[in-house]
């Protein structure tokens, strides 16, 4: 993948008055936020925040938390020292990123390089595993993951999600799909072994059914297949009115195309795993199959979201590519860790690091590459989420799910 290093911005200064997020807290000009590698380690005594990021799957949410990082050190660090990444590759060799390999990444971030947080992981199985690592060895290093499940809070108490978690994604998608598209069977075709994919089965198929639908089929495949004859065999037989999709490309455009050309005529919807576009939009040499599917987001850089707009130019220029959600969940992730470390005021002890958690509980009306009201009493993000209808082989903005709790008191909740 070809990727623009900020050395190599032409077109940055002219973006300068749009991007207003990157001088508003001091940065004489935009240039300044983006002229250096934010990768490259600075010098002097800095704040090390590590990074767990799957090198070869998914690369956006590291770029997002780099280029947060860019603009957090623009205007001057955190507790007036600039910040610095760490980085660790929790995949290697394997195809997907293990949990092993996670918690390795971790304990060498923590013991040996001294961060004071770590932005990452991405997927829910690793953040899982992590999560329960950290507890069982008494650990209080906090971290915010690019995953969606709830279950990573509950696992470890210095943790909190950016991202719409996933009983945010099944409800929406569970209503869409009975009260728009008039759905009355469903059938759900998981990633075997991923706790993301899973818990979207199971809490899909608890709403769906109470919703007065039916589940008449629920299967697995494992990853990096690409043949999935048995999967459409069955989704023929049941005949169902939707299926939902609940991992991610290279896998599901596959699915989608194999069922199509077999005659399976029901909606495919999906959460927002599907939302990487070069690796969705790549796997087929024609993405008309796709069209009239649909997906959530919490991530859509459009007119009524200024910041996020600002974000994804920014980040554009930055990378020459689009931003994603995956994108936008790692800019946050490092934005909201920033401020909550210099609320806190200090770093490096179990103390400052109920601090930390103190102050991401008390953040409010947070305005990044995403809108978040505030966090939950299990330190869950509340936004809004985004149904985008695939059409013209391209993803396009469908409707908006206004979060009913946003505004709201957490203990309220």
């Amino acid at each position: 993948m070809n990727i623009k290093t900020t050395s190599k911005i032409g077109v940055a200064a002219a973006l300068a008055a749009a991007l207003g997020i990157f001088i508003a807290a001091g940065c004489d000009t935009l240039i300044d936020a983006l002229d250096s590698d934010p990768s490259e380690p600075v010098q002097g005594e800095t704040i090390k925040i590590g990074l767990i990021q799957p090198q070869g799957n998914f690369p956006s949410f590291a770029l997002g938390a780099k280029l947060a990082l860019a603009q957090i050190n623009a205007n001057g660090g955190i507790l007036g020292k600039q910040a610095e990444i760490i980085e660790r590759d929790n995949q290697g060799q394997d195809p997907y990123p293990t949990a092993a390999s996670t918690i390795d990444s971790a304990r060498d971030l923590i013991l040996n390089e001294g961060v004071t947080a770590i932005v990452g992981p991405m997927f829910s199985t690793n953040s899982i595993a992590l999560g329960q690592a950290l507890t069982q060895t008494g650990g209080t290093t906090p971290f915010l993951p690019g995953s969606t499940s709830p279950v990573a809070t509950q696992s470890y108490a210095y943790t909190a999600l950016v991202s719409a978690n996933l009983p945010l994604h099944s409800t929406i998608l569970s209503d869409f799909a009975r009260s728009e598209l008039m759905a009355e069977t469903a059938a759900i075709l998981a990633q075997e072994g991923d706790a993301y994919s899973q818990q979207l089965t199971v809490s899909f198929k608890e709403l769906f059914e109470a919703a007065g639908g039916a589940v008449v089929s629920a299967e697995t495949y494992v990853v990096g297949t690409v043949d999935f004859s048995a999967n459409v065999e069955t989704l023929l037989a049941g005949g169902s009115d939707v299926c939902f999709l609940t991992s991610f490309p290279p896998e599901v455009p596959l699915i989608i195309d194999q069922a199509r050309a077999a005659g399976y005529e029901g909606v495919f919807i999906g959460p927002n795993g599907w939302n990487v576009p070069a690796e969705f939009y790549s796997a087929l040499d024609d993405n008309s199959v796709l069209d009239g599917s649909y997906f959530t987001i919490d991530f859509l850089p459009n007119e009524s979201n200024p910041a996020a707009q600002q974000f994804a130019a920014a980040y554009e220029a930055v990378y020459g590519m689009p931003a994603d959600s995956f994108a936008g969940n790692g800019f946050d992730a490092m934005s909201v860790l920033a401020q909550a470390i210099e609320a806190a005021g200090a770093v490096g002890s179990e103390n400052a690091n109920d601090a930390i958690m103190s102050a991401i509980a008390a953040i409010r009306d947070y305005r990044g590459a995403t809108y978040i009201s505030h966090f939950d009493e299990n330190r869950l993000a509340v936004k809004d989420l985004v149904i985008m209808r695939i059409q013209d082989g391209s993803s396009m903005f469908y409707s908006v799910w206004d979060n009913p709790n946003k505004g709201a008191d957490p203990g309220d909740e």
